[in-house]
């Protein structure tokens, strides 16, 4: 069995990750509140289509993969992941 690695976020650690990843948030409030409530990872199933994605070479197979991206796309805000 293997440990588990990543490091506690708080909430407001989570919400400046975020924004970080290019995120709009327009109160920071009512983020901490759905984060909260939903908790990031549930969330992140939501959001996982608004992020960027960009196309390499896979190697092994000589084949073009669509990878996805940390960041966000251009516009994307909290509010079209709680609508999704």
């Amino acid at each position: 069995m293997s440990l588990y690695t990543k490091p506690f976020l708080t909430l407001e650690q989570q919400l400046s990750v975020l924004k970080a990843r290019g995120l709009s948030v327009s109160d920071d409030v009512a983020a901490l509140a759905c984060l909260s409530r939903f908790a990031y990872y549930r969330l992140s199933a939501y959001w996982y289509p608004l992020r960027e994605t960009t196309v390499v070479a896979h190697v092994a197979s000589g084949r073009m993969v669509v990878q996805r991206l940390d960041h966000f796309k251009a516009d994307t805000n909290l509010q079209q992941v709680i609508h999704l």
